[in-house]
């Protein structure tokens, strides 16, 4: 299923005469950018390109502990 992002993702890698990994890679890299600018650098996330469904999904890493004193690494048990 093509959808607009992978349509785009193709017009710019045939454009630019890249690999089409390297503008999804750049996306990525992009997005992540502007979390950390926005949310610190602390902020640990990681990207998942889906070719076939034409999906990006944002994954937040966090440690699991008792009591927070980072909301941006860490998340409650409870």
């Amino acid at each position: 299923m093509q959808t607009e992002l992978i349509a785009a993702i193709n017009q710019i890698a045939n454009e630019r005469s890249i690999d089409k990994q390297e503008v999804i890679a750049s996306i990525s890299e992009s997005i992540q950018t502007a979390i950390k600018r926005e949310y610190g650098d602390d902020m640990e996330t990681e990207i998942q390109f889906n070719e076939l469904e034409g999906t990006m999904t944002l994954y937040v890493i966090k440690t699991v502990v008792s009591r927070v004193t980072n909301k941006n690494t860490q998340i409650s048990v409870k």
